[in-house]
């Protein structure tokens, strides 16, 4: 999140003294720029991807329940839609969930 910030603020600030003022190395900055995608975030992409054209083909009217299904059919393989936040273009924070209402797991064993 702060290599973000500095990539932004490049044009109006030094990168040194962001880094340091953020307490980062310059040089963490310059690798983290020149490095592609991660794996995960391109997983992503395509997820995102087969989930608009899914959604597309149907009229726009399947939600993130169908789709997940119908992909899993085609693919045999689960994909990870969660309340369809792919689709809005923001992936599921790592580490946060949405509580269910309601609903309780019970502990077996």
């Amino acid at each position: 999140m702060k290599f973000r910030l500095i990539h932004a603020e490049k044009d109006h600030h030094e990168v040194s003294l962001m880094a340091r003022v953020l307490g980062m190395s310059r040089q963490g900055y310059y690798a983290w720029a020149g490095r592609g995608p991660s794996a995960r975030a391109r997983r992503d992409a395509e997820l995102t991807e087969k989930i608009r054209a899914h959604h597309q083909a149907s009229d726009e009217i399947y939600g993130a329940p169908r789709i997940h299904a119908d992909l899993r059919e085609i693919d045999g393989k689960g994909a990870l839609v969660v309340a369809g936040t792919h689709y809005r273009g923001r992936p599921p924070s790592p580490g946060t969930r949405r509580r269910a209402w309601g609903v309780r797991s019970a502990r077996v064993g």
